[in-house]
């Protein structure tokens, strides 16, 4: 929804990188996706936006991502990060399986802030996805996504979507 075109987007993201710490910084240039540094800066300026939100006592995050996401460098080093990672356990984190059974109480309820990112193209239902993500979630809690621009390079496996329309979003 935030999404700018043309010479707006790329300004900002040249701006937005500059202000980054330099390892991130490097990270970022070397994704190929402009959507996914647009997100990353977006998250950032909402973190600067609400400080109080990023200095919570005992903030607790999700990444669904699997590995090290660049967006979770912009939190303290100390934050607590749990990773519900699909390659770890793919009968157990499938975004696609309804996640409001016993093996998942524990869960539920308990993040701050859910990363996913990237992920949702692969899925063939995003919308139990997002109901799976959401169950995740404090009161208050934020879930943070991204996908891949309109028509953007992507590759396989499990490619349902070649990035989102703002109407499917």
């Amino acid at each position: 929804k935030n999404f700018l075109s043309g010479y707006a987007s790329k300004k900002y993201i040249l701006k937005g990188i500059k202000k980054l710490n330099k390892d991130l910084s490097y990270r970022l240039i070397n994704i190929a996706d402009p959507t996914r540094i647009y997100s990353v800066l977006k998250l950032n300026d909402f973190l600067i936006e609400n400080p109080k939100f990023i200095k919570k006592r005992d903030l607790k995050i999700a990444s669904i991502s699997g590995g090290t996401e660049p967006e979770i460098d912009l939190f303290d080093k100390d934050v607590d990060v749990t990773y519900l990672n699909y390659d770890d356990n793919p009968n157990l984190w499938d975004l696609t399986k309804n996640w409001e059974g016993k093996e998942y109480q524990y869960l539920l309820g308990t993040f701050d802030f859910v990363f996913c990112e990237q992920i949702l193209e692969h899925l063939s239902d995003p919308e139990m996805a997002f109901k799976n993500l959401n169950l995740l979630l404090k009161k208050n809690g934020i879930l943070h996504c991204s996908v891949p621009g309109i028509c953007g390079i992507h590759m396989d496996p499990n490619w349902y979507y070649s990035g989102f329309h703002p109407r499917l979003l």
